[in-house]
Parts: C-alpha cells; sequence; structure tokens
C-alpha cells in the first residue's frame, strides 16, 4: 500500500513476451486462441476413490466453479466419505454466490434435512464448530425476528482466522447486511493487498500462454540419384579409364624417361585438380543457392486464409515487424528478411501442421526466429554462411597448378604417344577426353547432391540445437511465472471486490443499504481465455458489470478489467428505478451462446454478451499438443455449464428477472432485513 492509502501502481508488463493487442496482421489471434493447460488439477476418473472427488471439489469450489463443487462433494459422500469436513464444503457450495432466494425448493428441503444431520458431526473438533454455525444459520435463515441468524454469524465470526474467512466469502449473500458492514473494512483492505501480490502483473501473462510444442527441425532430404544415372558414370569412367591405360601402354612401350614421368604426374595431377575444383566449385554453387534463398519472395496466396499456414504467415509478419533492427524501417526490415521468412514459415508449416497443433503453440519458435534473425544482424553474422562456405586461397592454388601440371604432362604424353601409334593414340586420346568430360560432369552432380544433403544435416543439427535451447529456456520462463488457479481466483475475487468498494464509494452507501447484489464476470469480445483441463475459463480480458440492489433502486457499474495487470479502463454507470426494468429475457443461439437483454422503460435494449458457442469449447483439444493418454476423465457434462457459473450469470438473471416482474416488492417477496 501507498503512504495515501492507495493500492500500488501494477508493474510494467514483461518486455519481448506478448503481443500488443492494438497490432498485429492476425497473430494476436492466433495467440488470443483458447488454451488448455494439462495440469492435474479438475482431472478425476470414474475409479477415483471419494477422497480425490472430493479434494477436486475444493479446488472447483475455491476457483469459483460452487456448482460442480456440490456435485462432487455429493458423489463422495454417497462414496462413504462422509465427514464434518466434507459436509461443511457442501453446504459452503450450496449457498456460494447464491442468496436464498436463488436456492430451489428442492435444494431448500436438502439444506433443512441436511442440517439435521449436522448434529451429530459437531464432535469433529477442526469442523465441528464451523458446521454448527452453518447448521444454526439455515435452520434460521428465515425467521423474521432474526435472533437465531445473528446468534449464528456471531458463531462464523468467531471461527479461527481460515475457516472464518472461507465461510464469508461463500456466504456473502446469505449473511445479514450488518454482518458484512462490519467486516467488510478488513475485507477491502484485504482486496487491495491481495490484488498486486505474488508479482501479479509480470506473471498473469504466462497462465494465457499455451503449452509450446516440442521442438522440430525439418530433416534433411537425401539425394536421389537414379539408377541409370550410376550406370552412365560407371560406363564413361571404364572409357576413360580403357582409353588412359591405352595411352600409358604407349608411354611405357615407348621406353621413353620424359613421358613416363609425365604420364605419373598427370595421373597425380588430375586427381589433386579435381578434388580441389569440385570444392571450389561446390562452395561456389552452394554460396549462391543460399543468396537465391535469401532473395525468395514471401508472397503466398493463402495469407489472408483461416487455415493453420495462413496463421503462420501472418505471425512471422508481425514478430518480424516487431522485432527488427534498432532504427530500421519496418517495410524494409520485412523486405529485406523476406526470403528467411519465406523458407522459415515453409518449415514451421510442413513439421508442424498435423491436427493437434495450433499456431498458440508454435509462437514461440516463430518469436525465436525474428529475434535470432534480428540478433544476427545487429551483430553481423547473418551472413556468416559466406565465411563458413568462402573458398580458400589455397584451394583456388592447388587447382590452378594442378590443372597448369596437367595440360603440360597430357600434351607430352599424347605427343609421345603420336610418335608411337599415330592412329590410335588419336583416337585413344579423344575417347580419354569426351570420357573424363562426361564423367566428370554426371560424378561432379552426384558428389554435390551427397555433399549438400551432408550440409543440409549440418544444418538441421544446428538448427534443432538452437531451438532446443530455446524450447527450454521458453518452457522454463513459463512454468515459473504461470500462477496457479488459487492465484488466479485471488486476484480475480480482489478485483471484483474493489469494484464493488469502489461503486460503494461513488455513490455513498453502505453495505447496510446494499439488499442485494449481483456481478457479472464476462470476457470482451477480443479477450484471449486459458483453462486448466475441465476447469472455469480464465480470461485476460473482463467486462465486469456489477448490479447493487438499495431500496431506491438499482445502480450499475461496468467496468473492463484488464486481468494481466489488475487495471480498471472503461468505466460506465447508470442508476435506475425498479420500475424502469421493462424485461429481461436470455437469447440463445443453436451454437449455446447466450445474451443477456435488458431492456428499460426509458432506453433501449441492451444486449450483454454472457457466453460464446459450444464450438469454441469443442476446439481446446487442438491447444494441446503431444499431450500423453491418461485415461479415461470425468468432465463436467457441459463446459458451458461450468462456464455459466463462474461468470455469475445465475443470480444476474434472478434479480433482474425478480425486479422485471414485481419491481419494489420483490424486495418484500424475499424477506430482506
Amino acid at each position: 500500500m501507498n503512504a495515501d492509502g492507495t493500492p500500488p501502481p501494477p508493474p510494467p508488463e514483461p518486455r519481448d513476451i506478448r503481443t500488443d493487442n492494438s497490432a498485429g496482421p492476425g497473430a494476436v489471434v492466433g495467440i488470443q486462441a483458447s488454451v488448455v493447460h494439462n495440469a492435474n488439477v479438475y482431472q478425476i476418473s470414474a475409479t477415483d476413490p471419494p477422497e480425490k472427488k472430493y479434494q477436486t471439489g475444493v479446488r472447483y469450489l475455491e476457483d469459483g466453479v460452487p456448482r460442480k463443487a456440490e456435485e462432487l462433494f455429493s458423489e463422495a459422500m454417497a462414496d462413504g466419505l462422509d465427514t464434518a469436513e466434507v459436509r461443511f464444503h457442501w453446504a459452503l457450495s450450496m449457498f456460494s454466490t447464491r442468496s436464498d432466494r436463488d436456492l430451489t425448493k428442492d435444494e431448500r428441503v436438502r439444506l433443512t434435512e441436511a442440517a439435521k444431520r449436522f448434529v451429530a458431526y459437531e464432535d469433529d473438533e477442526e469442523y465441528g464448530p464451523a458446521l454448527g454455525a452453518v447448521r444454526e444459520l439455515i435452520v434460521n435463515r428465515r425467521d423474521p425476528s432474526a435472533e437465531g441468524t445473528d446468534l449464528a454469524e456471531k458463531r462464523i465470526l468467531a471461527l479461527p482466522v481460515e475457516l472464518r474467512e472461507m465461510a464469508l466469502r461463500h456466504l456473502d449473500k446469505v449473511l445479514s447486511a450488518g454482518t458484512k458492514d462490519g467486516v467488510w473494512a478488513s475485507t477491502k483492505k484485504q482486496a487491495h493487498l491481495d490484488r498486486y501480490s505474488a508479482n501479479r502483473g509480470h506473471r498473469a501473462w504466462a497462465y494465457f500462454e499455451a503449452d509450446p510444442a516440442g521442438p522440430r527441425a525439418r530433416p534433411a532430404q537425401p539425394p536421389h540419384i537414379a539408377s541409370g544415372e550410376r550406370t552412365r558414370i560407371t560406363a564413361g569412367a571404364l572409357l576413360c579409364a580403357l582409353a588412359v591405360g591405352y595411352l600409358g601402354w604407349l608411354t611405357v612401350s615407348s621406353s621413353a624417361p620424359v613421358a613416363i614421368v609425365a604420364y605419373a604426374l598427370a595421373i597425380a595431377a588430375a586427381y589433386f585438380t579435381t578434388r580441389n575444383a569440385f570444392e571450389w566449385r561446390y562452395r561456389v554453387n552452394r554460396i549462391r543457392w543460399e543468396e537465391q534463398r535469401r532473395r525468395a519472395s514471401a508472397a503466398n496466396p493463402n495469407s489472408d486464409g483461416k487455415g493453420f499456414a495462413a496463421s503462420v504467415t501472418r505471425s512471422f509478419v508481425f514478430y518480424f515487424s516487431r522485432y527488427r533492427p534498432q532504427g530500421s524501417d519496418r517495410d524494409w526490415w520485412l523486405a529485406e528478411t523476406a526470403g528467411l521468412r519465406t523458407h522459415l514459415r515453409d518449415e514451421i508449416v510442413e513439421i508442424y501442421r498435423e491436427s493437434n497443433v495450433s499456431l498458440a503453440n508454435v509462437v514461440w519458435l516463430i518469436r525465436y526466429h525474428a529475434v535470432d534473425v534480428r540478433d544476427q544482424w545487429q551483430s553481423g553474422t547473418i551472413d556468416d554462411y559466406k565465411d563458413r562456405l568462402h573458398v580458400a586461397d589455397r584451394t583456388k592454388i592447388r587447382c590452378v597448378l594442378g590443372l597448369t601440371v596437367l595440360l603440360l604432362t597430357v600434351g607430352s604424353i599424347v605427343q609421345n604417344a603420336l610418335q608411337v601409334q599415330p592412329v590410335g593414340a588419336a583416337i585413344t586420346t579423344l575417347l580419354a577426353a569426351a570420357g573424363g568430360l562426361y564423367t566428370a560432369s554426371k560424378w561432379y552432380k552426384v558428389a554435390s547432391r551427397r555433399r549438400h544433403y551432408l550440409d543440409d544435416v549440418d544444418d538441421e543439427r544446428r538448427r534443432k540445437e538452437g531451438r532446443e535451447n530455446e524450447f527450454r529456456r521458453w518452457t522454463q520462463r513459463l512454468k515459473d511465472a504461470r500462477p496457479s488457479e488459487d492465484e488466479m481466483e485471488k486476484w480475480l475475487r480482489s478485483d471484483t471486490t474493489i469494484l464493488i468498494a469502489d461503486a460503494l464509494e461513488h455513490f455513498r452507501i453502505s453495505w447496510r443499504d446494499v439488499i442485494s447484489y449481483a456481478v457479472l464476470r464476462v470476457p470482451t469480445p477480443s479477450a484471449g481465455r486459458a483453462q486448466e483441463r475441465n476447469g472455469p475459463w480464465r480470461y485476460n480480458r473482463y467486462a465486469l458489470r456489477l448490479f447493487l440492489i438499495t431500496e431506491d433502486g438499482v445502480r450499475e457499474v461496468s467496468k473492463v478489467l484488464n486481468f494481466e495487470t489488475g487495471a480498471f479502463h472503461s468505466e460506465e454507470r447508470n442508476t435506475f428505478r425498479f420500475d424502469a426494468v421493462s424485461s429481461v429475457n436470455v437469447v440463445k443461439g443453436t451454437d449455446g451462446r447466450q445474451n443477456l437483454r435488458l431492456t428499460l422503460t426509458n432506453g433501449p435494449a441492451r444486449d450483454i454478451l454472457v457466453t460464446k458457442g459450444s464450438e469454441e469449447f469443442a476446439e481446446h483439444d487442438q491447444r494441446n499438443p503431444e499431450r500423453p493418454d491418461t485415461g479415461p476423465e470425468v468432465a463436467p457434462d457441459n463446459p458451458l455449464d461450468v462456464s455459466l457459473d463462474t461468470t455469475g450469470f445465475a443470480p444476474t438473471l434472478r434479480i433482474l428477472e425478480g425486479i422485471a416482474a414485481d419491481g419494489k416488492n420483490w424486495i418484500a417477496r424475499g424477506n430482506y432485513r
């Protein structure tokens, strides 16, 4: 806290790890796609013991999914785990985020019957007093005199700190205004402390990052050499060898010492010349190939599509635009790196183009190459292939010297052979020259392909090594930064508390004046989302809408929350009378999309997006590459139900529907004190 009592500003967002929401030609969409983490926080199987179901239910309750938690608690008790601790959590899950009037008739009966059996568990040393307090609250919750309820609330306030805070949080909607008003100051203070705790500004982003796909590299393609090509090389080499052998026989038979020495030198010179000439020519051609690859166009006719390849293309453009040499122009840099982008993009599309890998899983690799190319450019190593393939002076000298010796010695050999056998020597010389040149040409093509393959293997090794290092670095960074579900829920709960506190201060009312309230927590249209598998969806941008119900009417406050930083913006406030609510209804799409439509008598209808369509929930299996088979899981019957549970949709709808139907009489019908 600052000296003036205000919360500290959120720390700056880490550089070079997130995509700005206001830029990017399409990569933003990919990065903000659904992300599902593979932690086993919410994963249970049908054969799990009741203890596992209970622990999973506790996670759901603490992370804002009380309806799913109540289901698991009931299953655990039915399977034999029936203790004071389990029943206490079950009772909290029944009341969490709901007032007494939000309960169905069947749920009220279940609570009343369960409360009668709570007496048998009140001897439990740890949870007995808490369960007893909740029992009294259930029994006396509709007592007009409120004496029993006040006694129950005093017992709740006397509980140990951990149990007291848990009970106050989940029983919030059924506690009296006086009790809530009494603990409000400490609740608000704690929310200010929790809001930026655990280095939120530098860690919340990691929750929305997809698990990276493992590092891969396109394998080098072995050279294809047709069998006919080998035959032609063999035939040419045999013809050349026979012709050279015949010239050697003529040289030896002439008994000319100079010619014999020249023949031996010619054989050695031919070997050294061929070897160094091949090295010279191959290196020059390899450099030319590398340069041509870098000059290739980055144009892609599919870049405007919606598929994986198009998304990768746009992401490459975005990251190369973002990570460019300091002071350089964006268009110039994109043109300068067009060929490299094309080559890298084509490789990534090829090696990751499969059903269980999305753009979100390979963004780390695209970003790595964008940064790597920039760093190579700034350090002057972008063209280091020229140094690796540079033709050494000694290679050139050996080649030229060997060729000179070869020409001189061949001339001496041919001259001597013509003197011994003019016609045969002339024909043999022509055959040797033709066979040698043909064989050298064909052999160079085959040998250069093999050499090209070996160089590609070396490039693949270096490329994969760099990617593996980056994968380990990025994976560790995500592991160190990614917040837990408890931290995510604590931050969001603190944001909601601050929203309520600001509204109370603005309207100059206290908790005592609030008859009821509802907070609708829905994502903004462009929000990215993530979840632990089977858990509640979390969003990096929330549209929070608060409805405060008082004797004088309804106060409505809406703000947009940047969850990664905890900052609020785009505030709107409305105040309307009970009789101003004309109608409230839910508009459901065929895909499960739900809108809350609120119509006032003095204004147009307002549509509030509560949840998107079911097709977005079906896509989450594509967000987890290389996920091991963990066996059958018990998942929520409908992921849309879990999503609605965390938005606060049900209590908001009930309150607004009640006001629309009964006006101010809705207050009297609820027996609110």
